[in-house]
């Protein structure tokens, strides 16, 4: 940090040095972390374990943008993608937009951001762990121009917010006609 309270510019292998710290965290408590530069580069970390199968979690993920989405939480600012989940498929929510770039099906998915300020990659990552499954949701890029001037007084504390919606989310059980062992007994 400098003296006046602003971050320095950090090396890369001390920003992976930092991820990795916030990573062991969350497999103890939710972790919601950020890291921006002067120059705009940008690590907004959010994980935690949440008390769901793998399987559980990457089928309702795998949703989201989706008329079965029963984790986005602003209905009035509503995520649309354009086909199903897979490799160069697009999506975005209000100004932000994004194509697939990688999946690992059941461990991972992987955005390229498609915007002109904010460059980078935004995923999550699943991994079975006891209790559940640890969840990670990560923006590793870079702002610039007006975004980078606004992200801590709008755009940054916004997404924040809706990643840990998502997560509380995702906590819950999954809405009454997504599961299908239920829609199974009652039919």
């Amino acid at each position: 940090m400098n003296p006046d309270g602003s971050l320095r510019e950090q090396s890369e292998q001390d920003l992976q040095a930092t991820l990795s710290g916030w990573r062991e965290r969350a497999l103890l408590d939710a972790v919601a972390r950020e890291l921006l530069t002067p120059t705009g580069r940008l690590l907004n970390y959010h994980g935690r374990v949440v008390p769901r199968s793998r399987d559980e979690v990457w089928d309702r993920l795998s949703r989201m943008g989706t008329l079965f989405d029963d984790i986005w939480p602003m209905s009035w600012v509503p995520r649309k993608n354009q086909g199903a989940l897979a490799v160069g498929m697009r999506s975005a929510h209000g100004t932000i937009r994004y194509e697939v770039v990688e999946i690992e099906e059941g461990k991972r998915i992987e955005w390229r951001f498609t915007m002109e300020l904010l460059a980078g990659r935004d995923s999550y990552r699943l991994k079975a762990v006891e209790g559940g499954t640890y969840v990670e949701a990560l923006i590793d890029g870079r702002l610039s121009g007006d975004l980078l001037e606004v992200w801590r007084t709008g755009p940054g504390p916004m997404h924040d917010w809706v990643m840990e919606r998502m997560l509380d989310g995702l906590e819950k059980p999954p809405a009454p006609w997504f599961d299908l062992d239920l829609l199974a007994k009652i039919r």
